[in-house]
């Protein structure tokens, strides 16, 4: 088992540091300077440099929420800390506000009555209640889209979570524990897209087809867990395609979000040495952003453990 990093624990807020605008900066938005072999995703921390690079940036792989017993932080990302001048997530995940991360900007109002029958209605009622923890339980009687109530109802089942154990939140772990400066994306949209262009009915079907399956797609999310481990997000972005949304690990909107970081960088990429910590599954594949840098001309290579 690969020991785990240690960081001093001590809670910070990080202050925000603004976007530097030099004159000249790398051309990453000129994609297409050849044909570049899509190449295996098989590291989770990977190191970017080039030749007009001053220094080098680092790319670290997460996932949301894990059960405490799969939380693990790789052994090369302590030097990537060390180094680093400042770091980077898509969100602040103590700026998020509750009714827009699990509501969105789709309000619906129907309940599931309207869709289930009554002893079906009574029969999921009863596991929300015997089962689920009261945060699922306040988002149903709010009626927050069935969708994102799916996916709160899969992350109870599959992380186990009694009074007396928790899971782990990467995003939440990073920000208290990395000391450097902190800059964030402040993609919030990304988080509740999938219910845009859903309608209640939709959304309904939805839920009692991932709360049926409930026993596969565990399987299927401890899978994803252990490719994780082994550095496979190859395998994880497969997986993640029909594993439960823990909070972000399906890869909605990839190619939008990858533009997004690719725009963020241009200003600072060889500039700064920066750590950006990353849903895994924007890193792999043809639109992955590590295949992006590399169409632009970049080396990308993995941090290898010491």
């Amino acid at each position: 088992m690969l020991r785990l990093l240690i960081f001093t624990t001590s809670f910070l807020f990080f202050p925000v540091v603004a976007w530097s605008q030099p004159g000249n900066f790398l051309n990453i938005e000129d994609l297409q300077r050849g044909i570049v072999e899509v190449q295996e995703t098989n590291h989770l921390v990977w190191e970017v440099s080039g030749p007009e690079m001053e220094k080098p940036t680092y790319i670290y792989g997460i996932l949301k929420r894990v059960p405490g017993a799969h939380f693990f932080l790789p052994t090369e990302l302590n030097a990537c800390v060390q180094a680093c001048d400042k770091w980077l997530m898509e969100i602040n995940p103590y700026s998020l506000e509750l009714d827009h991360l699990y509501r969105g900007s789709t309000p619906h109002d129907s309940t599931l009555s309207t869709f289930y029958k009554k002893k079906t209605l009574r029969r999921f009622e009863q596991y929300l209640t015997d089962s689920t923890t009261i945060l699922t339980q306040y988002q149903y009687q709010l009626r927050y889209p069935h969708a994102l109530l799916a996916q709160q109802v899969l992350a109870d089942y599959c992380l186990r979570r009694k009074t007396s154990y928790e899971p782990r939140d990467y995003e939440v772990y990073l920000y208290e524990n990395i000391q450097k400066p902190f800059q964030s994306l402040e993609a919030e949209w990304s988080r509740t897209y999938s219910v845009e262009g859903l309608s209640a009915l939709e959304q309904a079907d939805s839920l009692m087809s991932h709360w049926e399956k409930r026993g596969e797609l565990d399987q299927r999310f401890q899978a994803l867990l252990d490719a994780y481990r082994a550095g496979d997000l190859d395998a994880v972005e497969w997986l993640a395609m029909d594993a439960p949304n823990l909070g972000d690990n399906l890869s909605y909107m990839k190619a939008s979000r990858v533009e997004n970081w690719l725009k963020a960088l241009k200003w600072s990429l060889g500039k700064d040495c920066m750590l950006l910590a990353i849903n895994a599954c924007l890193l792999p594949g043809e639109y992955g952003l590590l295949h992006r840098l590399r169409k632009a001309g970049l080396t990308v290579r993995p941090v290898l453990a010491e």
